[in-house]
């Protein structure tokens, strides 16, 4: 059976079901209207099997939700044929019901964006047929309980709550699923080593929690369809063994920033389409491997290796690079060559370069904001143009000997938006 969906609503392209139809069109109402007081529907609302309010701001549908306080009432759990079930960005507030009698049928539930609270019900994580559980954004605390068998769900992200304990070695049993995010919540302990038989994961998100173990990244190698890795802002001790010969080809996205590594990762050196990396913030010392350049040559956008104990870096060859953070190593002789001419954001203060910043990237095609410290001798001073207008922006592009000269350039220079940091 074909199915049409309209913005945020969908229904069957031949129902004839004339109840159906007056559901479809209360979904329109609210989203149109905002507040609506609709006793007459209570008869029929058993028969709803997809809803999807997002953004709707609702406070007063009845049968639905209490008015005034968009607080969610059990009934709404419990409608028997309900499949589909959307109710993000709504400032719906309050816990989840518990028991529910309904739901088996339930395929997709998002209740992202909200201001939900209390712990997350054992329901949750006993519903065989789910899909997709997004309740990112919200205000749950305690356990993430343990999921009882689901060959299902592909997408669980449970991200930006305030939810603690340890994370359920039960994940390992969800086979089909590709999207994890647990990231910014207060969850301990350590990252559960059976994470590997997800061999169907494309994207693991566990930054920003009170993680504290060492963690060695071997077990990630049986995740090759892996795309996006973030692991930043916990207290793990992260250990790459480099004489290990696995790598993650389909990777884009990397962040191991805060994790306290002492070197490049080597499974990187295959990483062709990568576009963001950042090893920020560990204890990565000496100079950069010669292979590093080949790495997201063509796609690296991002790059932040800032406050490691970096000692050279020769070349910068990313030819798409926007943003690139030096700031805070070890970085000795002259300026790095540049080649990207899409670069808008270049950060390399406190470090000991020296020499004139490349002429190349005055011929950027973006106003560049620039955080260099003192590199060079007043060499030259060009104004950059906006990429669409032409127009000068007036922004000033020197080169300093000293910081003292730079200090006396910047007071002529009190017009432009040249910054010196």
């Amino acid at each position: 059976m074909s199915t049409i969906r309209f913005t945020h609503y969908c229904w069957d392209e031949n129902f004839e079901d004339f109840q159906q139809k007056v559901l479809f069109w209360l979904v329109v109402a609210l989203k149109n209207r905002g507040k609506h007081t609709l006793d007459c529907l209570s008869g029929i609302i058993s028969l709803l099997v997809v809803l999807e309010l997002e953004f709707v701001m609702i406070y007063a549908l009845v049968n639905l939700l209490h008015s005034c306080q968009g607080l969610l009432l059990s009934s709404i759990f419990d409608l028997p044929n309900l499949s589909v079930l959307y109710l993000d960005n709504n400032q719906l507030v309050g816990p989840l019901p518990n028991p529910v009698s309904g739901l088996n049928l339930l395929i997709d539930l998002s209740l992202r964006s909200n201001f939900l609270n209390g712990t997350l019900p054992s329901w949750l994580f006993s519903l065989t047929s789910l899909v997709t559980l997004d309740l990112d954004h919200n205000q749950f605390i305690g356990e993430i309980g343990e999921f009882k068998y689901n060959n299902s769900l592909d997408y669980l992200d449970l991200s930006y709550n305030m939810l603690q304990g340890s994370i359920p070695s039960s994940i390992s049993g969800l086979v089909s699923l590709t999207y994890l995010s647990l990231s910014s919540n207060n969850l301990q302990g350590s990252v559960p080593s059976s994470i590997s038989r997800l061999v169907n994961l494309t994207t693991l998100y566990l930054s920003s929690n009170n993680l504290s173990i060492m963690l060695d990244l071997e077990f990630l190698s049986n995740l090759n369809n892996l795309n996006a890795l973030n692991f930043a802002y916990n207290n793990l001790l992260v250990s790459i063994n480099n004489n290990l010969t696995f790598t993650l080809p389909n990777l884009k996205e990397l962040n191991l920033s805060s994790c306290n590594i002492i070197e490049f990762p080597i499974f990187l050196k295959v990483a062709t389409n990568l576009r963001y990396l950042d090893l920020s913030n560990n204890k990565i010392h000496g100079q950069t491997p010669e292979w590093l350049g080949a790495v997201g040559r063509n796609s690296l956008t991002f790059l932040d290796l800032s406050h490691n104990f970096l000692t050279s870096i020769d070349m910068v060859p990313w030819t798409n690079l926007v943003f690139i953070d030096l700031r805070n190593n070890m970085l000795q002789g002259p300026f790095p060559t540049l080649n990207a001419l899409n670069l808008s954001y270049l950060f390399a203060s406190n470090n000991n370069l020296f020499g004139g910043i490349p002429s190349l990237i005055c011929n950027a095609k973006k106003d560049l904001e620039l955080s260099c410290g003192s590199v060079g001798e007043v060499t030259e001073v060009r104004i950059m143009k906006g990429k669409d207008s032409g127009e000068n922006k007036g922004f000033a592009f020197v080169t300093f000997r000293s910081a003292e000269l730079a200090s006396q350039a910047i007071e002529e220079l009190n017009n432009t938006e040249f910054k010196l940091r």
